[in-house]
């Protein structure tokens, strides 16, 4: 895969578009976002971020991964 990125030139650089092309696949298909109306100064509330835990969650100590990434189930773990 090859990926292109758009940045806006200027005093505030920002990424406007992001081509990503299958060069591997028949065709080359591609997949392409446009980026706007970018808010560098959002106003951020600290509670509009809160976390609240679902009934019936239960806290992971480890979260295992091969050596691709993927997650293992703590069967595959041991």
């Amino acid at each position: 895969m090859t990926g292109q990125l758009w940045v806006k030139a200027g005093d505030e650089p920002l990424p406007m578009k992001y081509v990503i092309t299958a060069k591997w696949q028949t065709g080359a298909p591609q997949y392409e976002i446009r980026l706007r109306d970018w808010d560098t100064k959002p106003i951020i509330k600290a509670d509009q971020f809160s976390f609240s835990v679902p009934d019936g969650a239960i806290k992971l100590k480890t979260i295992m991964v091969n050596e691709t990434g993927e997650f293992i189930s703590t069967e595959e773990g041991k």
